[in-house]
């Protein structure tokens, strides 16, 4: 079973739920509305699920979809989280975006709704609560306000790294602040380096406990 991306693990998700909630697999345009996309851009990820064995399409319904959850795989269990990789919590560390598990928590005990989990490796963060080994939630959106902790993806290499840090922006210069005093802020200057906002940090789970 191929692994799916973070984008493919929304759209299994959300089929899933909707499928158990409704009784009926979503549409095209269904899946096109929540994800805020095109239904062009559904109908490939519907494709693309397919072909790595997670679904079955059924040919002449705009409905014609089957969950396949035999022992080889099973579809994402309910009231769970995906967990995508690291994110750093020093350093920034290489991105990914293959699902390594899925944690069971609500979404909904945090706020905003979060849409995936990554592993915390680092300190920087340590005086949110924040520690090393911990999952942090996270929203995914290319935005955030200044003082809004992110997760934010970095382009100083040949592969991206994400680092968890407060975000913060002045002009052409984007501060990247931890939340450790012994660590240094990383500043990006935006007419040199590329930046991007993977999510909002929603919360973060410790010991099996949710912080916000």
């Amino acid at each position: 079973m191929k692994p799916l991306t973070q984008r493919q693990t929304q759209a299994l998700r959300f089929i899933t739920e909707f499928m158990g909630e409704q009784g009926i697999p979503p549409t095209r345009t269904d899946l096109a509305i929540e994800l805020g996309i095109t239904r062009k851009a559904a109908h490939v990820l519907i494709h693309t699920l397919a072909k790595k064995g997670h679904l079955e399409i059924i040919a002449g319904s705009s409905r014609g979809i089957r969950l396949i959850t035999d022992e080889e795989h099973v579809a994402p269990p309910p009231h769970s989280l995906p967990l995508i990789g690291h994110v750093a919590a020093g350093p920034p560390v290489l991105a990914t975006d293959e699902v390594d598990d899925w944690i069971r928590v609500d979404p909904s005990l945090f706020h905003p709704k979060p849409d995936y989990l990554r592993k915390v490796s680092g300190t920087s963060m340590i005086d949110m609560g924040i520690q090393n080994g911990d999952l942090v939630a996270i929203r995914s959106q290319p935005t955030a306000d200044n003082g809004q902790v992110v997760v934010a993806k970095l382009f100083r290499g040949v592969e991206p790294e994400i680092t968890v840090k407060k975000y913060r922006q002045r002009g052409n210069k984007v501060e990247l602040i931890p939340r450790n005093s012994e660590m240094e802020t990383i500043v990006i200057d935006l007419r040199e380096e590329s930046f991007e906002i993977e999510g909002l940090y929603c919360g973060h789970i410790h010991l099996n406990k949710s912080r916000r």
